[in-house]
């Protein structure tokens, strides 16, 4: 497996931070956040790999960066904890040597997760060294209920990065504003090596900017068609993920705690 690359920088800038969501099924009960197309347990574990383009080299954006970056993306659940109409579920995500902890939160039928986390859109690893604070919210992530949806979402956010220890460096701060039109297309037959499927679609097309100090006059843009998909198994959770880089993730192991993590 290659080494995962460092780069401390907002995900607007070499990999998108943006907020979708999930909920979870916790098993022997009501799904949690009422959105069982989530397949979301205490304790299930995915495990994702994508292809390595034929030139071996995964081109990052605008920015002509060639990465090696890591092939394979595990996720669990670790923890599902509700407080009146409140839901929360916490995520540990590893991707090489970098692992993080991310969150999904809904109340109702609103439903949203860590911009950080690859469940958004995508987008493994967040941004390394970079603390993100939410600010604004107008619309929710995703929907308990997929079914005919079609919505928008915005979101403002501040974010600083941390130099690594002993660097002396210092890197700037600023905001991120993320727009995202988001539709539903419905169930559609998807196979996946000896698996075949029945999940729904979500395409999602993203706007925004960055706005670093101290010329936070000078926006970095996300670039015109910055466009992915998601594909949602109902009961099982995420199966598979284009990303605005055209990187494919598909999912190749699901787990739950009480197995020993063979394939569903």
């Amino acid at each position: 497996m290659p080494k995962a690359s460092r780069y401390a920088c907002p995900a607007l800038a070499c990999g998108l931070l943006v907020f979708t969501a999930l909920t979870a099924r916790v098993a022997h009960a009501e799904p949690a956040c009422g959105a069982p197309y989530l397949g979301l347990e205490e304790g299930v574990k995915w495990t994702y790999e994508r292809e390595v383009p034929e030139d071996g080299e995964d081109m990052v954006g605008e920015m002509d960066l060639a990465l090696e970056l890591p092939t394979e993306l595990i996720v669990e659940v670790t923890s599902i904890s509700r407080d009146g109409d409140t839901t929360e579920i916490a995520l540990r995500e590893v991707f090489g040597d970098i692992e993080q902890n991310t969150e999904i939160t809904c109340e109702d039928d609103d439903i949203n997760v860590s911009p950080q986390s690859f469940l958004s859109v995508g987008e493994p690893g967040g941004g390394v060294g970079v603390t993100l604070v939410e600010g604004e919210r107008r619309g929710s992530s995703f929907p308990a209920d997929l079914r005919g949806s079609q919505w928008r979402e915005w979101v403002e956010f501040e974010f600083e990065q941390e130099a690594a220890p002993g660097s002396g460096a210092e890197h700037p701060s600023g905001k991120i504003q993320i727009a995202r039109e988001v539709r539903a297309l419905g169930r559609v037959p998807l196979e996946l090596g000896d698996e075949s499927y029945r999940p729904y679609r979500v395409d999602f097309e993203l706007e925004g900017r960055a706005m670093i100090e101290p010329n936070p006059d000078r926006a970095v843009e996300i670039p015109a068609d910055s466009r992915g998909a998601l594909w949602f198994e109902p009961g099982l959770g995420l199966v598979r993920a284009i990303n605005r880089f055209g990187h494919d993730w598909t999912l190749v192991a699901h787990s739950g705690d009480d197995d020993d993590g063979d394939d569903d």
